[in-house]
């Protein structure tokens, strides 16, 4: 990959991530593997609460981070990704999630500013920089915008 079109993640180190995460309660990964190789990653906190207006406190799937190998990135150096739509099937593993524990589909994220249009394409609303996290983005996504993201399947 060219340098000057790294991931913004590339420095997180996902088995520390694992590590720390093991054993706090609400924590969750999802991993999705093909040929032995990890294609994508997410890890979730089940213990946040929703900012948006019309649901503020109500419990979210909070997607901490969610990262996917860069040769499954749709890039001009890299026209032909191995395998697209992993971030959005991640996403719809969260929004599934938030079903099951009657959270009526609601996530929340902040955003690298590298990925901020994926998410909005995705129909989450954007809503400020948070000065108390790096100033990245935060979004979050309704019941009614999850429903329609799992309606769509994969893009």
């Amino acid at each position: 990959m060219p340098a000057d079109r790294r991931e913004e993640s590339s420095h997180w180190n996902w088995p520390d991530k694992l590590d720390r995460s093991q054993g706090i309660i609400g924590r969750q990964a999802f991993v999705i593997e093909c040929g032995a190789m990890t294609q994508a990653i997410m890890l979730v906190d089940l213990n946040k609460a929703s900012k948006f207006p019309a649901t503020r406190g109500e419990s979210i799937i909070y997607v901490d981070y969610l990262q996917t190998a860069p040769w499954n990135w749709k890039q001009d150096w890299q026209p032909n990704p191995q395998f697209r739509g992993l971030g959005t099937m991640m996403l719809q593993v969260a929004i599934q999630l938030s079903l099951e524990l009657d959270f009526d589909g609601r996530i929340g994220l902040h955003s690298l500013p590298q990925s901020e249009e994926f998410y909005r394409a995705r129909g989450m609303k954007d809503f400020w920089r948070d000065p108390d996290y790096d100033c990245l983005m935060y979004f979050e996504m309704t019941a009614i915008q999850a429903a329609s993201l799992l309606n769509k399947g994969a893009l």
